[in-house]
């Protein structure tokens, strides 16, 4: 099955030119707030730089293969180019919508396109946030732990964010688990749904 692409030329110029509009306007804010681009750019690190740009499309090049992975998981075959193309496009539709609000339709829509139906491209965008969450259960928590210090919080706050980061890490494991054990989740909310009326009322 012939895939019509995602991306025409016209659409990867527009990419970047926004691409170069976004450096150039965090370096436009870095310059109105320092007040010496000479001095900002001077402490650009080259091999810093080069590092940034050769690991930004590796993580694309990953991005795309786990999209894709999941996608011939859920028994649809796509080639590399075509998941990588929806994937970058959904990223971007992310990164400019409040919250990333964005990118799940973006995905379901692109991936439709290339022939996926609409059931199967929802499985696959919640499933990648799924992997996101579970991810950042198991990431956060070490990362805030061992970095605590460069942060440079005073004391109270930097235990309240790795509480927090804690706290967020036991939540979504505990919503996996509730996934998981389908029917531990069905009695939870079966006694939610019993009780809270009568909570209610009592507190009226």
């Amino acid at each position: 099955m012939e895939y019509s692409p995602v991306f025409t030329r016209r659409h990867w110029r527009f990419l970047f030119l926004a691409i170069a509009l976004s450096v150039g306007a965090l370096v436009l804010f870095h310059v109105l707030t320092a007040g010496n681009l000479v001095g900002f750019l001077a402490r650009l690190s080259s091999s810093y730089l080069a590092a940034a740009f050769g690991l930004v499309p590796l993580l694309w090049l990953v991005e795309g293969w786990r999209v894709q992975l999941i996608v011939r998981i859920g028994g649809e075959w796509l080639g590399f180019w075509p998941v990588w193309q929806a994937n970058l496009a959904t990223a971007f539709m992310a990164a400019i919508t409040p919250a990333g609000a964005g990118g799940p339709p973006t995905q379901v829509f692109l991936l439709h396109h290339l022939g996926v139906s609409v059931a199967r491209a929802a499985s696959v965008a919640v499933a990648r946030l799924f992997l996101n969450l579970g991810f950042f259960a198991v990431v956060s928590p070490p990362l805030f732990y061992w970095y605590r210090e460069g942060l440079n919080l005073p004391g109270p706050l930097g235990g309240l964010v790795l509480g927090v980061a804690f706290g967020l890490s036991g939540f979504i494991s505990a919503f996996f688990y509730l996934l998981y054990r389908s029917d531990l989740a069905e009695r939870l909310l079966s006694a939610i749904v019993r009780h809270l009326p009568a909570a209610w009322s009592a507190r009226l």
